[in-house]
This record gives C-alpha cells, sequence and structure tokens, in this order.
C-alpha cells in the first residue's frame, strides 16, 4: 500500500509537512470549529457549501473522510480528517490526525509532539492531564478541555524501543460537541443489529473505520469491533499497543498479549477458532464457528494470507477484516474490510475462504 513519504519540521511555530502540497484553497478546520456556531446548526449539506469542491469517502452514512490535502488545522497540514454528523443532521464530532506513523514515517522529537499541541488554543501552556502507560514502553498523553458548548481532546502516543528514545506513534486531536462521555466497558448486543435478507444472516450496526492507504487493517479492523460493542476508540492507539509497523503491517502472533490485554480491559473475552501456527480445523468447524458467532451477533475477527482471491485478482498479501454474515444455504461468508462504505459487506464462497485463512477470533462479551 502506498505510503506517504514526509519530512516534519517546525518553523514560527507551524507545523510544515515538506512533499505534500496542500490545495491553493485549504480551508483551517481548527478555526471554522473553534467557533461555537459551528456546532449549532451546521450540515453536511452546509458544510459542502461552504466548502466547494470539498473532496471525501464516504465512512458511513454520518460520516466523512475528508482528502487531507484540502484542509488544515490551526495552520497544520493534516494526515487525516474525518468528520461526522449526529442523529439530527447537525455536526458532531471533527477527528484530526496531526500525524501518525502509518501516514509520514517519522516525526524527530517527542517535543515537537508536544509543542504542536500546547500551541493549539485548546491547550495553550497547558500539560498532559493524565500520562497512561502499559508498562511495556508505550505511553499516552492526554490533554482534555471543555466549555459549554465544546469538547477538546488531544491524544500523543509514544512509544520507546529497547535502547531507543521516545518515538512519537501519532497526534490526534478531536473536538465534539459536548455529550456524555462514551462509555469503556463492552455494551450488551442489540438483537436488531441481526438482518435477514433472503437466506443471508448478518450483523448490521458495525461501525466503519477508515485504514486509509496504510496498512491499518489489524487496528482498523479491532477499533470497528471495540465501537461496535460501545467502546470509544482510536485506530491509532490501537496501533500503537498492537506494534504495527509504520509501513503498514502487523505480526498478529506478536500482537495476541496485547490483543488480549485489550480485550479484558474493555470486558470482553477472545475465543480464537484458528490461531497462526496451530493445527488447520476442518471445514465444518471453520463453518461452524462462523455461524455460532453471528447468531449471537458476534462479528469475527479474520485474517487471510491473500486478499481477493475469488474474484480472479489475484492480489497477494496478508490482510486482516471482519466476518459480518453468513449464506448457508449458497455455502458463502459475509465479510467487511476497514475501506469505507463500499467495503460494508461482500461476499466470498466459504471454500475460497477457509483456503486463505490464517487466523479467526471473536471478541465477545462474557456470557453467564
Amino acid at each position: 500500500m502506498r505510503r506517504l513519504s514526509l519530512v516534519w519540521l517546525f518553523a514560527a511555530g507551524v507545523l510544515l509537512c515538506a512533499g505534500v502540497s496542500l490545495a491553493a484553497t485549504a480551508y483551517d478546520l481548527g478555526r471554522e470549529f473553534a467557533a461555537a456556531e459551528a456546532w449549532r446548526d451546521l450540515t453536511w449539506d452546509m458544510f459542502g457549501a461552504r466548502h466547494p469542491g470539498v473532496r471525501y469517502s464516504v465512512t458511513d452514512d454520518r460520516t466523512r473522510m475528508l482528502l487531507p490535502e484540502d484542509f488544515t488545522f490551526f495552520g497544520y497540514p493534516l494526515c487525516e480528517a474525518e468528520v461526522a454528523f449526529g442523529g439530527d443532521g447537525r455536526l458532531d464530532r471533527l477527528s484530526v490526525s496531526l500525524f501518525n506513523k502509518g501516514d509520514a514515517g517519522s516525526l524527530a522529537t517527542d517535543e515537537e509532539a508536544f509543542a504542536a499541541v500546547g500551541s493549539l488554543p485548546f491547550f495553550s501552556g497547558a500539560k498532559p492531564a493524565a500520562v497512561v502507560g502499559d508498562g511495556r514502553g508505550k505511553t499516552i498523553a492526554c490533554y482534555d478541555w471543555a466549555d459549554e458548548n465544546l469538547s477538546a481532546e488531544a491524544r500523543i502516543g509514544l512509544s520507546s524501543p529497547t535502547g531507543l528514545s521516545r518515538r512519537v506513534e501519532y497526534v490526534t486531536v478531536e473536538l465534539a460537541r459536548n455529550r456524555p462521555r462514551e462509555t469503556t466497558q463492552a455494551s450488551p448486543v442489540p438483537a436488531e443489529n441481526l438482518r435477514r435478507e433472503g437466506s443471508t444472516l448478518f450483523i448490521d450496526g458495525i461501525p466503519m473505520v477508515q485504514q486509509g492507504q496504510k496498512g491499518y487493517c489489524a487496528p482498523a479492523t479491532l477499533a470497528r469491533v471495540l465501537r461496535y460493542y460501545g467502546i470509544e476508540t482510536d485506530m491509532h492507539e490501537l496501533a500503537l499497543l498492537l506494534e504495527t509497523d509504520a509501513g503498514g503491517g502487523t505480526r498478529v502472533n506478536a500482537a495476541f498479549p496485547s490483543l488480549t490485554r485489550v480485550a479484558r480491559e474493555a470486558g470482553l473475552v477472545r475465543t480464537d477458532y484458528w490461531r497462526i501456527g496451530a493445527e488447520k480445523p476442518a471445514p465444518e468447524a471453520f463453518a461452524r464457528a462462523i455461524r455460532d458467532c453471528i447468531d449471537r451477533g458476534y462479528p469475527l475477527v479474520w485474517a487471510v494470507n491473500r486478499t481477493f482471491p475469488w474474484d480472479g485478482s489475484g492480489e497477494q498479501g496478508g490482510h486482516m477484516r471482519l466476518v459480518v454474515g453468513y449464506d448457508a444455504a449458497q455455502d458463502t461468508l459475509v465479510y467487511s474490510d476497514s475501506w469505507g462504505a463500499k467495503s460494508l459487506r461482500k461476499r466470498a464462497p466459504l471454500e475460497a475462504a477457509y483456503g486463505v485463512t490464517e487466523f479467526l477470533t471473536c471478541l465477545h462479551p462474557a456470557e453467564p
């Protein structure tokens, strides 16, 4: 997958992204959305009219991933920019990535990341409200700010590889309409998430997370599962915890301890049906595991060694996605990729899917 080759520099307090040309009419989302008026009545149609020619991809019916070259955030170029609108159609959330290793490679020092966040008006001169570590060299510095209309959060993810100084993994900022805090414990799966169309049974309502053009399929897939269970999380935070490479790709076996810890802290149980290097289960056991999980409303995390062998594309390489349904009459499974709304539900012959499987697990609430 394509990676941007970027060099990050500071000049006059502004983060410059050499090698990427901003659009001539780049709009500053930070200055626009810092105004309380933007959160009272701005809809997607109004946003589009305000920014003619805006380029975007559809994440879901309420969320749009904006082309980052078209926008800045208080003068900073962006790696990612996503806007979400609530059930009432009004602006609900803006999430931006000022830096992430998957899109931008590396940032020279952590001082640059802290200086960038500290220069934003919400956090001017502030120190992190909390610094959370996992005891394994991974640290997240958290900033929080709120008034009666708006809340702002910033996160700086850091890692300390053996023998190396702290390395910046990501810098994200989120602005949101003031609302109750999201839960950090899994909520029950609503029965209405199961849908039947003819002989196909599938899970509806799984949030989409777009991995972009970087190899973040594993953290994006896991973020989708956690959000499905009502746990607010961030793809870049999970990339840090899963030790996803800057160039893309997650070594699943190496990520097992972190995957187990993430599930446990979220109040979920991990049930493995197929592990890398373990004895290959029978095709009947593979099909039965899918049916059992989907029937209970649980999506499965599915790693494959070839992406689309059933459509003749011949594409090679490992990939992680979700199994979200099945059709017993047609011997097919329904799967979902983290590439936007067009990849929400696709089909694969069960036999071909079995042949490319490397790993199959299910994160689900504990059952009595």
